[in-house]
């Protein structure tokens, strides 16, 4: 039999519902007993990416001190792509 936790990790649209109420990879996987990168396959499988535009939680990451490929790394985006993000959300300017 199944554990219906265990299982849970594949599902596309519990995936994207955590991520929108602002859960992280890690904070997904602990709730569901797996591994960061088990989630994160599962997003790719899914087609389920992390919102770039919310504020509010790309600037809790740039409190934690990540970067731009950590972040991109976090959300299933190239680097730049999350530059240009910070940049126009006003969380970074042009001289960082």
């Amino acid at each position: 039999m199944t554990d219906s936790v265990s299982i849970k990790h594949r599902d596309g649209e519990l995936l994207e519902k955590r991520l929108k109420e602002g859960h992280t990879v890690y904070d997904i996987a602990e709730e569901l007993n797996t591994s960061d990168s088990v989630i994160r396959k599962w997003m790719k499988r899914n087609g389920v990416k992390r919102p770039i535009n919310d504020k509010e939680y790309l600037s809790q990451m740039l409190e934690r001190g990540m970067d731009c490929k950590e972040i991109g790394e976090e959300i299933d985006r190239d680097k730049y792509e999350v530059y240009v993000s910070l940049n126009q959300l006003g969380l970074i300017n042009n001289g960082n």
